[in-house]
């Protein structure tokens, strides 16, 4: 699968996809530093990339991005490895069609998918 993943989640989040064989494009390691979410959504669109992120906003912006959302919801206190696992469980029950047009909710223990369109 091929993920854009925000800003706002660790690198321990980016090395469990990158480790599971994923296609990686972390923010930070890219010219999208600082960019607006809209044009986050615009690359996951143009380049068939999931996005994950913390950003309560971007489901609301992501209304029509066809290849969906995961959107991590973590305690404050979680620390950067309980959030790779939380990722790291949602990955070892889900395939590429069940992010499709849906927004992922993964927390400590459960997973919701909601269909965006």
């Amino acid at each position: 699968m091929r993920f854009l993943v925000d800003e706002n989640l660790p690198r321990s989040a980016v090395s469990v996809l990158r480790e599971r064989g994923h296609d990686v494009l972390w923010v930070p390691e890219s010219s999208l530093r600082g960019q607006p979410d809209a044009r986050l959504i615009e690359v996951c669109q143009e380049e068939g990339r999931i996005l994950v992120t913390l950003d309560l906003g971007i489901p609301l912006l992501a209304a029509n991005l066809r290849t969906g959302v995961v959107l991590v919801r973590a305690p404050g206190d979680f620390g950067h490895r309980q959030i790779a696992e939380l990722l790291e469980g949602l990955l070892s029950t889900a395939t590429a069609d069940d992010f499709d047009g849906a927004i992922t909710v993964v927390s400590p223990g459960r997973f919701r998918r909601r269909k965006l369109t």
